[in-house]
C-alpha cells in the first residue's frame, strides 16, 4: 500500500467543506485502487489529507490528479507519495 499525503491552505471554510463533501470525497473514493481516505482540519487555515491506495501506481495517479486540481476554496501546498510501512 501507498499513501498520498496532501497539505492545503483553506481559503474559504464553508465552500471548502461543501466541495470536500460533494466532490472530492465521492470522486476520490471511486478512484481505482482506493483503500481509505482521511481529511483533517489542522487549524490555522490548514488542512491535511491522507489517501491510502492499493499500489504505488494508484497512489502516483491520485497524486497527479490532486496536483491538477487547481483553484477553488483551498490551495494545495504539498502533495507527497509514500509507502505505508505499518498500520493498526
Amino acid at each position: 500500500m501507498h499513501a498520498v499525503m496532501v497539505s492545503v491552505e483553506i481559503l474559504d471554510d464553508d465552500p471548502s467543506r461543501r466541495r470536500l463533501h460533494e466532490e472530492v470525497v465521492p470522486s476520490t473514493s471511486q478512484a481505482p485502487g482506493f483503500t481509505a481516505g482521511y481529511w483533517v482540519e489542522a487549524g490555522e487555515g490548514r488542512g491535511q489529507a491522507l489517501i491510502v491506495m492499493a499500489s504505488k501506481e494508484a497512489a502516483d495517479a491520485m497524486a497527479e490528479a490532486v496536483r491538477a486540481n487547481t483553484g477553488g476554496p483551498a490551495r494545495i501546498l504539498d502533495v507527497r507519495v509514500g509507502e505505508v510501512v505499518a498500520h493498526a
